[in-house]
């Protein structure tokens, strides 16, 4: 355990810093073109000291709902915007998460995938696949 001393008036102030673990290592979403995706990654003390900070994302299409938290295990919900992005965009990021005077990063890529009618030949993306299901019912 890491420990901080302070110095305060001549006395001594101890501060035990948390041992910080993440749900995810990597975020991997796909969504489709024009839609919302709403997830969660829990953060969490792994040595029962209390978590205090704040979250933030370099990509302006990703939005933290809660930025700041607090406790020994939090949830961090977060919303991706794909209005105006085409199938086969994909955006990349890193939610930044600074706590008791530490940081860590968490990075994401969102797939932006279209919208396509599933069937027992896979999804249905194109004149084959269709011919492909069609067949299979005479």
């Amino acid at each position: 355990m890491r420990r901080r001393i302070y110095n305060l008036a001549n006395g001594k102030f101890e501060e035990e810093k948390p041992e910080i673990s993440l749900s995810q290592d990597r975020l991997e979403i796909q969504i489709v073109e024009g839609q919302i995706y709403q997830g969660v990654f829990t953060i969490k003390s792994m040595n029962q000291v209390n978590l205090r900070g704040i979250v933030y994302s370099s990509n302006e299409r990703m939005e933290c709902l809660n930025p700041q938290f607090e406790g020994e295990e939090v949830q961090i919900r977060f919303e991706f915007h794909s209005d105006e992005l085409l199938e086969g965009s994909i955006q990349k990021g890193e939610f930044t998460i600074l706590c008791n005077q530490s940081e860590c990063n968490l990075p994401f890529v969102v797939q932006i995938t279209g919208l396509y009618a599933d069937s027992s030949v896979g999804k249905i993306r194109n004149l084959h696949t269709f011919a492909k299901l069609a067949a299979e019912y005479p």
